[in-house]
């Protein structure tokens, strides 16, 4: 095999998915998608930053690797997940509030 070969070998090629934009927070979008429109998303959050970080910690103790490659999750996984998130956007948005009564 010479140079050219290896070369041509790790050429890649864009994909159209990937020439649209990502999204900002993209656990968060890929949970939202998933619960569809029966729940406020966790993406549209004004803690969506930290709700994103915190998505991450979550997906990756509780998740599979294939979770990844194959989009499916352990409906018992899945829910703990969004329960989790449900709690730390309460406690936010708990906390903002007493921030801002406080301030006041």
């Amino acid at each position: 095999m010479d140079q050219r070969d290896t070369a041509n070998d790790m050429a890649t090629y864009p994909s159209q998915d990937m020439q649209a934009e990502l999204p900002s927070f993209p656990i968060l979008t890929c949970i939202d998608k998933a619960r569809g429109d029966l729940f406020p998303p966790f993406a549209d959050d004004q803690h969506a930053p930290l709700l994103e970080q915190r998505a991450r910690v979550l997906t990756a103790r509780h998740w599979s690797d294939l979770t990844w490659l194959t989009g499916r999750v352990p409906a018992l996984a899945f829910r703990f997940v969004c329960e989790e998130l449900e709690r730390e956007r309460r406690a936010l948005a708990k906390d903002r509030a007493n921030d801002i009564g406080s301030a006041a």
